[in-house]
């Protein structure tokens, strides 16, 4: 389905048009309009007249993140097209794997109806969507407010990240393990559950299975490529990012930096990582990934 019309109140329209605002989406007002919303793949206009037109090919997704919370109701009679049977679960989702400078950060957030409703009012999305690093501690604090007591999260270091990345010998392999930690951690928080999703890092989720223990064997684990798309992977990858950044800005301070460490592996990264070892010699292997192939360049 690529389009779907219905009627609401001017109340529901305004909380919808606002809806839109706080998500991130290009907001215009045309003619006979209250609002009209445009984002990737669809977009929705509320007339004066109360009538609400939602098209495009994600109008599925629309209905359902964006009308299903306003107004349930108008989704009523559409349920052979639009996904009503949201399962509570987790959602884990890491920070930091790219990055030369900084540790890994992996982060898992349970989310059931009632803090989906507000997390999807708070704008929840992939956090590598958000540019601004105040507002992606912002809305962190945010989600752990409504997701509270139920998400639970991860840092190594790089010292500790270098000692296990040697060890290990394999990045999934690392990377699994601290899924199958979170994961567990969570549960311990959220016994009840039953799902859990993270985006799809390793050939088979058998690498992430290998890891858990009791509690997480016993539940399903789907891992799925763009999984941030999923509201609770995408809450985690905004706990898991706000933390990355705190660190880095900690260790920019201790490193008596004039500004805040590069992120990524730039050429400003580069840049910054020779100077810092010809400062501190093998120090630097305390800020960095050491597998990384800028160590060689070093």
């Amino acid at each position: 389905m690529n389009r779907f019309v219905t009627e609401m109140s001017k109340e529901k329209i305004e909380d919808l048009r606002e809806l839109f605002s706080v998500s991130g989406w290009e907001m215009k007002q045309p003619q006979y309009t209250v609002f009209q919303a445009k984002g990737k793949g669809g977009s929705c206009t509320g007339y004066n007249s109360g009538k609400v037109v939602v098209q495009g090919k994600e109008t599925e997704m629309i209905m359902r993140e964006f009308l299903g919370v306003i107004a349930p109701e108008t989704t009523a009679e559409k349920e052979d097209t639009v996904d009503e049977n949201f399962v509570p679960h987790i959602g884990i989702d890491e920070s930091g794997k790219g990055d030369y400078f900084g540790p890994l950060v992996t982060a898992a957030v349970y989310v059931d109806d009632a803090s989906r409703e507000k997390l999807i009012k708070l704008g929840v999305q992939d956090s590598k969507n958000i540019k601004n690093d105040k507002k992606i501690l912002a809305m962190a604090t945010e989600i752990k407010r409504v997701c509270y007591n139920s998400w639970s999260l991860i840092h190594l270091g790089n010292a500790k990240y270098n000692e296990l990345y040697d060890r290990i010998g394999n990045l999934n392999r690392l990377l699994a393990w601290c899924h199958a930690t979170v994961l567990e951690n969570t549960l311990e928080k959220q016994p009840q559950c039953k799902l859990a999703i993270s985006d799809q890092f390793a050939r088979s989720k058998q690498t992430v299975i290998s890891q858990l223990k009791d509690m997480g064997k016993q539940i399903e684990l789907i891992q799925m490529t763009k999984a941030e798309s999923d509201i609770a992977v995408a809450a985690a990858s905004i706990i898991a990012r706000a933390e990355f950044v705190t660190r880095m800005q900690d260790m920019s301070l201790k490193l008596q930096l004039t500004e805040n460490l590069p992120k990524g592996a730039s050429a400003k990264v580069k840049e910054t990582a020779k100077s810092l070892y010809a400062q501190i010699g093998n120090d630097i292997f305390n800020y960095v990934k050491k597998h990384f192939k800028t160590t060689n360049e070093l």
